[in-house]
């Protein structure tokens, strides 16, 4: 009997010790590598894109002939409004009205301004950039005609047609976008006489707040 506690006491002694030596001290594994941020992709669908108005400014080229107008247009649009696709970023534009002053008197219409009921431009943006502030920025191909001139009567057999390159900047909120201004580039067509066109639009409200602030701070 005495043996065994002896046994007993002996193994009391000894597990902890053991035991001990399996617990190995490890230095603490290093913290993971930081993830880079993923980028936040907008949700698929359809989207409507929007603005009061623009005010915009082209020109024809080659410059340079022997009348006495620029080779310039000044337009004002009203109401544009579209929806756009996320999916394969093909999107559709309207405008009721749009009001056209052409500066060159080879295409004069019958007046110095003449305002289109039908505008429609239509675009594949295989380029946007989504901002993390909410900022799109598009870029892609375009074609845009407007139609149903008048002045003091209705001109069926005007039109103007312009396709090309346009990049821009929106402001998305949601499924909403914003236009603020864009830049565009190719071909046009006024009335069957064809050009090569340059020519850039902004906002109404972006330009008056801009116009604002440049007052403000120079005043």
């Amino acid at each position: 009997m005495k043996k065994f506690f002896l046994l007993l006491f002996i193994a009391a002694l000894t597990i902890p010790v053991f035991a001990g030596g399996n617990n190995e001290t490890h230095p603490p594994s290093p913290p993971p590598p930081p993830q880079p941020p993923q980028q936040v992709q907008p949700d698929e669908g359809l989207v409507l894109n929007f603005n009061i108005g623009n005010i915009g400014l082209g020109g024809l080229f080659p410059l340079g002939d022997t009348s006495s107008y620029l080779n310039l247009d000044m337009h004002l649009s009203l109401a544009n409004v579209g929806i756009e696709s996320r999916s394969n970023n093909l999107g559709i534009g309207f405008s009721p009205l749009v009001v056209t002053s052409l500066l060159y008197d080879e295409f004069m219409f019958d007046g110095f301004l003449m305002a289109s009921l039908l505008n429609v431009n239509m675009y594949w943006n295989f380029l946007n950039l989504y901002m993390k502030g909410g900022g799109n920025f598009y870029l892609g191909p375009f074609a845009s005609v407007n139609y149903i001139f008048f002045d003091e009567n209705f001109h069926w057999d005007k039109y103007i047609f312009t396709a090309g390159f346009h990049m821009g900047l929106r402001a998305n909120f949601g499924r909403v976008g914003y236009n603020i201004f864009s830049i565009e580039a190719g071909y046009r067509n006024i009335n069957g006489t064809s050009n090569y066109y340059v020519g850039g639009k902004i906002d109404l409200v972006t330009l008056f707040l801009t116009s604002l602030l440049v007052s403000v701070a120079t005043f």
